[in-house]
């Protein structure tokens, strides 16, 4: 493994899954783990300022993220502010996960067992099916049944963690690899990915105030400047920029513009200095 591995979760999972498929899904189980019972308790999720930022998004709203973590998430569910994956739907914030994320999980053995450990210690038994949110739900049924959501569970327990995965058989996250996003898109597994990357453009065009916060534009995120790009660059539309130092053309060339206002700051140093008020 190359040492620049380590730092990259997208070819790291893209390695593992050729040439390992145990060390994979070891892999995986590690990173369920860290999340669901670190997450589940705080322990991990302490980022203040970045649930006073989104605590302020309204019904409608919608957030791209590239991040396969789950701190939009939780910024938002513990702002008590609800939230869809559905991007038509209007009357919540909207999340959009492009590249996947890492309560996307595919082949999920539904009739499989989850024991979970509730805040008082006791230990409850359930069927998949019975805990998990197919990302179908969000949608009436009509985007395929093939990828769950395992972070939106439907036992109403807010603040949580899975004490056990007895799951079966060879499920995935639904993240794309950090090569041959194009190839992996038009893959059965990835359909959920390929709507949502169709329906940014809808998603975009209405909106008349746009953020863009810490993600790069980097000249190997093609598709993403493709996509976004046209409608970051529309004078029409006011457009926000938090990062201390953009590296790519793309944006030092959008920061140049005058629609645009760029904050040289980090997320947290924003929100600390008064501006978001």
């Amino acid at each position: 493994m190359q040492e620049s591995d380590r730092d990259n979760i997208e070819r790291l999972l893209e390695k593992l899954k050729k040439s390992d498929s145990q060390t994979y899904l070891l892999f995986e189980k590690i990173i369920f783990w860290m999340f669901f019972h670190f997450a589940g308790h705080g322990e991990v999720y302490n980022a203040a300022y970045f649930k006073d930022f989104f605590s302020k998004t309204q019904p409608g709203d919608c957030v791209i993220s590239f991040n396969y973590d789950l701190l939009l998430e939780w910024a938002l569910r513990d702002s008590g502010i609800e939230y869809t994956y559905n991007w038509s739907d209007n009357q919540k914030v909207r999340i959009l996960k492009p590249h996947g994320a890492i309560n996307f999980i595919t082949n999920l053995d539904e009739e499989s067992e989850v024991r979970v450990k509730h805040a008082d210690g006791n230990v409850s038994k359930h069927k998949a099916r019975q805990v998990f949110t197919r990302l179908s739900e969000y949608f009436r049924g009509n985007i395929g049944r093939g990828v769950w959501d395992i972070f939106n569970n439907k036992l109403g327990i807010s603040h949580f963690y899975w004490d056990q995965f007895n799951i079966k058989g060879k499920q995935s996250f639904l993240i794309l690899p950090e090569l041959n996003k194009k190839d992996a898109l038009e893959q059965t597994d990835c359909q959920f990915l390929r709507l949502t990357w169709e329906h940014i453009p809808d998603v975009l065009a209405p909106l008349q105030e746009m953020w863009v916060i810490g993600y790069n534009f980097s000249e190997g995120d093609k598709k993403a400047i493709d996509t976004i790009g046209p409608y970051l660059k529309d004078e029409a539309r006011r457009v926000y920029v938090i990062d201390p130092e953009p590296k790519s053309t793309f944006l030092q060339e959008l920061c140049a513009q005058h629609h645009v206002k760029h904050f040289a700051m980090t997320f947290q140093k924003y929100i600390t200095s008064g501006n978001s008020t």
